[in-house]
């Protein structure tokens, strides 16, 4: 059965949330096997670490900042003050949205009502109970 079939039939949050892990953990195993079967060396990298095991691994310098000359830090996109400004960020947006639609829902609505008035009294509708 394959692993996104597997994810669908668990019951609770949790159980989807133990399955992902065991495929996870499962397929970084997988990795490590395929690179021992084949003589290749595999980097068991952890972005806390930095570019110092990621460029060895590559053999490669570690990056320069080209304004400043110094060695670039490494970029930290994805941690939790950044979610939680794209978080804040999205929520605002949300909330302008929802705001102009009731605005235009609101003047559509006052549009409508203008216009069913004004062509009950210029004689051109009737409305039951006008």
């Amino acid at each position: 059965m394959r692993s996104h079939q597997r994810l669908l039939q668990q019951s609770t949050i949790q159980d989807v949330l133990n399955e992902g892990v065991a495929q996870y953990k499962d397929h970084n195993e997988r990795i490590k096997k395929l690179c021992k079967d084949q003589g290749r060396p595999c980097l068991e990298f952890n972005v806390k670490q930095g570019y110092q095991p990621l460029c060895d691994y590559l053999n490669e310098p570690i990056p320069v900042d080209p304004t400043t000359g110094k060695t670039a830090s490494f970029p930290r996109r994805n941690d939790s003050s950044t979610f939680q400004k794209m978080d804040h960020d999205l929520r605002g947006f949300m909330r302008l949205l929802v705001a102009i639609n009731v605005v235009c829902s609101a003047v559509g609505i006052a549009a409508l009502a203008f216009g069913l008035d004004y062509a009950r009294r210029r004689g051109g509708i009737t409305l039951p109970g006008w």
